[in-house]
């Protein structure tokens, strides 16, 4: 038996490059955008100097109490003040109303 291989086409190969690269280039973009975004958020609830700030997950809420719906984020971040590393939750409804769940260590 012979088995004729076939060969995958180089318009298809630049094509999937591309797709993956193009995936990569949003990837990073959204991590950095939520990055800035936290820093602004700790900046407002009081830790103005921070490094390290890692998002590690962004939900929907609903304040039950007010009706109102915001994003929770999971967040870890170094506070350069105390030089501690800490770790929560912040919570920012959309009337620009923060809230804070950290503990340092």
């Amino acid at each position: 038996m012979e088995y004729e291989v076939r060969q995958i086409p180089k318009k298809f190969i630049i094509i999937m490059i591309i797709v993956v690269l193009l995936g990569i280039t949003v990837y990073f973009t959204v991590a950095a955008s939520k990055k800035s975004k936290v820093t602004k958020i700790l900046a407002h609830v009081g830790y103005d100097k921070v490094t390290q700030v890692t998002v590690f997950a962004e939900h929907p809420f609903l304040n039950e109490e007010t009706n109102v719906k915001g994003r929770r984020y999971s967040i870890k971040f170094r506070d350069l003040k105390t030089d501690k590393i800490c770790k929560g939750f912040v919570l920012a409804d959309f009337k620009r109303k923060y809230s804070k769940d950290i503990e340092c260590k």
